[in-house]
């Protein structure tokens, strides 16, 4: 049991490690001009939510600049560098799915949607259920959906 978990803990890593690869390729290889709005809106993006996590945390931001011992430019360049690199991955990563026409069938979605309400307590799944009708929400699961499959896809290519 312990022997299979952490078996089983080894291969999601070695998943994870390709699939990283994958999407570090898909960088590199996208070429494409950022408008600085479009990259200001995913930095603040990325800010906010990391704000977000300390305080999840209780850490106050100041607390966590004074324990990086990084200065504000720096970190404001850090959080650039990931807004560009998130923005080529996406755009990237669309390329590729219209490319090979990968497009969730109502079926994937509902796979999907029922996976998710499994893992729920029974008493939040008719609440989640709801949340599912949401445009904003469905838009989310069919990009996960098409990020998985293109994963999926381009792993086997990958490990060649």
């Amino acid at each position: 049991m312990v022997r299979e978990a952490l078996l089983d803990q080894e291969r999601q890593a070695l998943k994870s490690r390709r699939e990283q690869k994958v999407m570090d390729a898909i960088i590199e290889a996208t070429t494409v001009e950022l408008a600085p709005e479009l990259v200001a809106e995913e930095e603040q993006t990325l800010f906010s939510r990391f704000r977000e996590q300390l305080a999840k945390q209780n850490i106050e931001f100041e607390q966590w600049m004074a324990a990086s011992q990084k200065k504000p430019e720096e970190v404001q360049e850090d959080f650039r560098k990931q807004a560009e690199q998130r923005l080529r991955l996406r755009f990237g990563m669309e390329h590729l799915m219209e490319e090979r026409n990968i497009v969730p069938g109502e079926q994937d979605i509902q796979s999907m949607v029922e996976q998710q309400l499994s893992s729920l307590p029974p008493e939040q799944r008719e609440q989640a259920r709801e949340a599912v009708k949401d445009p904003a929400y469905r838009a989310q699961l069919e990009w996960q959906w098409k990020v998985e499959r293109l994963l999926s896809d381009l792993l086997p290519i990958a490990a060649a």
